[in-house]
């Protein structure tokens, strides 16, 4: 991790990936699993261009269960991946 607790993309693309995993488990209720899932493939495809549209389709899916929101980047991380910014 990078000063001020800023993760890198791929950092933090890592962490939510195994995140995701843990929401896709057989263990998880159905509804839970296939939103998962779906954001797994997207996730394991994504770069900082479709970032956005990643992160409306997270956002969204916190109205079903609000561990999803837990995975999104901070508002610091978004701005420093796509502009630059430290």
């Amino acid at each position: 991790m990078s000063e001020k607790g800023v993760r890198s993309f791929e950092e933090w693309r890592s962490w939510a990936l195994s995140k995701l995993t843990e929401l896709a488990a057989p263990s998880e209720r159905e509804e839970v699993r296939s939103i998962a899932s779906l954001l797994l493939a997207d996730l394991e495809r994504l770069d900082l261009g479709k970032l956005p549209r990643f992160l409306i389709r997270l956002y969204a899916a916190a109205t079903v269960d609000e561990r999803f929101l837990d995975i999104a980047p901070s508002s610091r991380e978004v701005p420093a991946w796509l502009y630059g910014l430290k």
